[in-house]
């Protein structure tokens, strides 16, 4: 099933296509859209408190007020929205992703492994996914290396807010260039 909405085109048109009247539609008149609707699973360290979680939660609500399905799967649970539950559903995966995470920090391997981000894929609302959408993953909830096995499974989109996935440790570096040699801060 698909749905129509009017979508204005901005003021500002293509000057060369203004020129020669190839414009699909004159400034300011509405021009038809055709919006599919998607089922989004959003991925977040949290869904409240912090920059990233308020903007995966507005993304989340505003996809939800569209029409889409869209659910967060979360490390830690601070609302009691009903399209949002924790990622690591019982204690058994979280006292294995705890022990996982403890052997990983000793080895230096900070996030490298937490069993239960591979045995998202066998989670109904990923499986029912058209989109998967990563926040902060950082938060010792969230292994990268499982990054490839997710990613061909469904297609993914990082959304970044911090600087973290490109330095591994360092949310914001700001001056500092430390973070290159890993300064241990």
């Amino acid at each position: 099933e698909s749905r129509v909405v009017l979508v204005h085109q901005p003021q500002v048109r293509d000057p060369v296509a203004a020129a020669h009247d190839e414009s699909p539609a004159r400034a300011g008149e509405p021009m038809l859209a055709v919006l599919m609707p998607l089922s989004v699973l959003h991925v977040s360290e949290t869904d409240a408190g912090g920059g990233s979680a308020r903007s995966a939660a507005r993304i989340h609500e505003g996809l939800t007020r569209l029409g889409h399905t869209s659910r967060m799967l979360v490390g830690r649970r601070q609302t009691a929205g009903p399209a949002v539950r924790p990622l690591k559903r019982n204690l058994a995966w979280r006292a294995l992703d705890r022990g996982a995470g403890a052997v990983a920090d000793r080895l230096n391997l900070q996030y490298a492994f937490y069993p239960s981000s591979f045995a998202l894929v066998r989670d109904p609302w990923f499986r029912e996914a058209d989109v998967v959408q990563l926040y902060n993953t950082h938060g010792s909830y969230f292994s990268h290396t499982a990054l490839p096995l997710l990613t061909r499974r469904r297609p993914l989109v990082w959304r970044l807010s911090d600087m973290w996935a490109l330095t591994g440790h360092v949310a914001y570096s700001y001056d500092c260039e430390r973070w290159r040699l890993g300064c241990g801060d």
